[in-house]
């Protein structure tokens, strides 16, 4: 869903033939990252009351090094190439995002910022080409490095899980509805927004669920007309554009979190993931998502002299990035797994959760 809205939007940008202003192709966009964070809230929720449960205890120095190992390798070659090396190929040009600092320390400044806390470039509207969609797996991280510790600090998880979704809704609901208007788009307000705090703690409510044994709430939950409603909902909500007063994308968290519970742990729905070829793909997700604008930006530059025809763009996008994604995850991901291994692992099996990509 987000290729598609990047092909659209870049297509735009390079004056080609597109869909870029329909409200599907965006609310398409905005609900895969959406859904993106709720699968995150899920999973590291999950694996952290695991070791907990298992242990009595979670390893905070052994976590941390897990996160970096899985999301930094990748993430430093897409930061590094795209405010070092990008910049000065033509062939990878996207007209209106440029790097501006040509002095080395500025672009290394750049790079620090971007790479850290590239969602914070996004709310101030700093473009950084080829990497300005890193600020999901920057707010990733940050949600990594809090969330464990909130857990360490207070026993009951649930009781974290629940007052943290409160306060950022009311937030949330403050910001869209009573702020100044003058200060709406101001760097604070955009960072705290985007955050998407919501979706994270909405996927490890569906998380503790499964440790909590609620079983009321399983069985409400894995009904088969809640996972209808659910699906339908989405389909509902991608085409129809309104806020419900900055709740939106609580609203369909949720229904990200019930299809995705239902995917984790219902007999039903389980076999749609155990096709080889989906779980191959589940792996190199992480490479698909990081190198596709870089992709996008090559195959539009072809197509802008009429090389190539704009159409086929989108599949020629996803084939390309599937290879390098596949190449990366072989040469460039797995020895770092391999390092990753020798941490501390949580099984999950038992339960019918994998987490192996992670």
């Amino acid at each position: 869903m987000v290729i598609i809205h990047h092909v659209e939007q870049l297509k735009f940008r390079h004056g080609l033939a597109n869909y870029y202003m329909h409200p599907i192709i965006r609310h398409c966009s905005e609900f895969g990252v959406q859904l993106f964070f709720v699968l995150s809230g899920f999973l590291i929720t999950y694996l952290l009351i695991s070791e907990k449960k298992a242990t009595g205890r979670i390893n905070l120095i052994a976590f941390y090094l897990r996160r970096i190992l899985r999301i930094w390798p990748v993430y430093f070659v897409v930061v590094f190439a795209a405010v070092f090396v990008f910049p000065h190929l033509e062939f990878l040009n996207i007209p209106g995002w440029e790097v501006h600092p040509e002095v080395f320390l500025e672009r290394f400044q750049l790079f620090v910022v971007q790479f850290f806390v590239p969602n914070y470039n996004l709310a101030a509207g700093i473009a950084v080409p080829h990497a300005t969609h890193t600020w999901s797996v920057g707010i990733e991280e940050q949600f990594y490095i809090l969330w464990p510790v909130l857990f360490l600090v207070f026993r009951k998880s649930v009781r974290v899980i629940f007052y943290v979704l409160v306060l950022y809704l009311l937030v949330k609901i403050y910001l869209f509805n009573f702020i100044d208007p003058s200060l709406a788009w101001s760097t604070g307000v955009q960072f705290c927004i985007k955050l998407h705090i919501d979706c994270l703690v909405v996927g490890s409510i569906f998380s503790t669920m499964i440790h909590g044994n609620l079983q009321r709430a399983i069985q409400i939950t894995t009904d088969v007309r809640v996972v209808v409603f659910a699906f339908f909902g989405v389909v509902w909500m991608l085409y129809f554009d309104f806020q419900l007063y900055g709740l939106i994308s609580v609203v369909k968290a949720l229904a990200a979190g019930v299809l995705i519970f239902n995917l984790a742990i219902n007999d039903r729905f389980k076999a749609l993931l155990e096709f080889k070829w989906l779980n191959t793909l589940g792996k190199w997700s992480y490479g698909l998502y990081m190198y596709h604008i870089a992709v996008i930006a090559w195959l539009c530059n072809l197509s802008s002299p009429g090389w190539l025809p704009a159409w086929m763009i989108l599949p020629i996008t996803i084939l390309l990035s599937v290879i390098i994604s596949g190449l990366s995850y072989n040469f460039l991901e797995i020895p770092f797994l391999k390092l990753k291994n020798r941490f501390f692992q949580v099984s999950t099996q038992n339960q019918g959760v994998s987490v192996s990509s992670l």
